[in-house]
């Protein structure tokens, strides 16, 4: 059964959203993206939109959600979308000037709601505005992102019991998505990447036909939502008796995860970070140019990027996928990719996996890497 978990601090969140207000002299904010919805009023909607003003929280939608609800649920206010409506509640509350998401409005969209909705509203840009705000994690968004990456870590002990040699890819990606939803878990944070051998280099492929063989490296690459927010997670082993070229990599991975964990702390800059991953994985640091790790949260992909580049810093209570890679070639030429990621909490002594204290009961040791 799905809990909902909300955020009952509204007034934190008012404060927050009051800040942007403030910051670009606006008499309220115009949300079009489900994400940052989400994140502002614990709604999840497909269709609708969120006004945010120093008087409360309007969401704008049609006729039957408005049916289904009534006014101050989870401190929101519900509108009928109409043009005259909408345009009615704009001259109310004296809406000349809006903060919108301009990087999530089509050209198009923008033209059709300038014309219809506001006409007599000067719409000004804050995109990124939102998304800085949620960087840092609240008790229920951590809850809700912990609960989700349990699950990850049980779809992997499932994985390692269920794989079967002569299986495919695609055989074993929906072994994962036949997991989730008998766990009661019906949304991805993205489908499930299953790669076999030399395969395992291309990272993010799709689940194929290729037909897993003994004693070759397997890719597992998957994540679920819950409550609306995302969680990543990716191993990689080897499916009968071990490489010994692969474990020594795989270790000097796990090296290089355990440094990062010791050094993300407040304040430390994200691409010192990457830098001290980057010794860890000494001669094993080569042609995998990702980002050493991601923010995750209402999206799968959020700031911070930790990478070389990355001159922000690391605050209390962000939420990380770290994900520290390498790309192996043995004697004999065989390549795979080593990957090991797991979410993380930045605290004031380092960064913690989100469900280290769980994972002894919860799996058999053996399988945890």
């Amino acid at each position: 059964m799905r809990r909902i978990i909300l955020d009952n601090n509204h007034s934190h969140i008012k404060n927050m959203l009051e800040s942007i207000i403030d910051r670009y002299g606006l008499d309220g904010i115009y949300l079009s993206s489900r994400e940052n919805i989400r994140w502002a009023s614990g709604l999840d909607y497909d269709y609708g939109s969120l006004f945010v003003l120093r008087k409360g929280k309007y969401f704008c939608t049609d006729d039957r959600t408005v049916f289904q609800q009534s006014s101050g649920v989870n401190g929101v206010f519900y509108i009928d979308l109409n043009n005259t409506a909408l345009s009615s509640f704009l001259d109310e509350h004296r809406v000349k000037k809006l903060g919108y998401e301009d990087a999530h409005l089509s050209c198009r969209r923008y033209e059709h709601e300038k014309q219809d909705f506001f006409l007599h509203v000067h719409l000004y840009p804050v995109s990124g505005a939102i998304e800085t705000l949620r960087q840092v994690k609240r008790p229920h968004e951590i809850e809700s992102i912990t609960y989700a990456q349990k699950q990850n870590h049980l779809a992997y002990y499932h994985i390692r019991k269920n794989i079967r040699e002569g299986m495919t890819e695609a055989e074993l990606a929906l072994i994962i998505h036949t997991f989730f939803w008998n766990q009661g878990i019906f949304e991805k944070s993205f489908e499930p990447v299953v790669l076999f051998g030399e395969r395992t280099t291309l990272l993010h492929e799709k689940p194929g036909k290729r037909r897993l063989k003994a004693n070759e490296s397997v890719l597992v690459d998957f994540g679920c939502k819950y409550n609306g927010y995302c969680s990543d997670f990716a191993r990689s082993f080897f499916f009968g008796t071990e490489n010994t070229g692969f474990a020594n990599a795989y270790n000097v991975v796990q090296e290089a995860y355990k440094t990062a964990l010791s050094c993300m702390k407040p304040g430390i800059q994200g691409k010192e970070v990457d830098r001290q991953v980057r010794l860890a994985l000494g001669v094993y640091d080569n042609n995998v140019s990702h980002s050493i790790a991601h923010g995750v949260g209402v999206e799968l992909h959020e700031k911070l990027f930790i990478n070389e580049k990355c001159t922000s810093v690391l605050e209390q209570d962000m939420v990380f996928a770290l994900e520290p890679s390498v790309i192996y070639q043995d004697r004999l030429n065989d390549r795979f990719c080593i990957r090991f990621e797991d979410l993380v909490r930045v605290t004031s002594e380092g960064a913690v996996n989100l469900i280290e204290l769980e994972r002894s009961s919860m799996f058999n040791n053996n399988l945890w890497r």
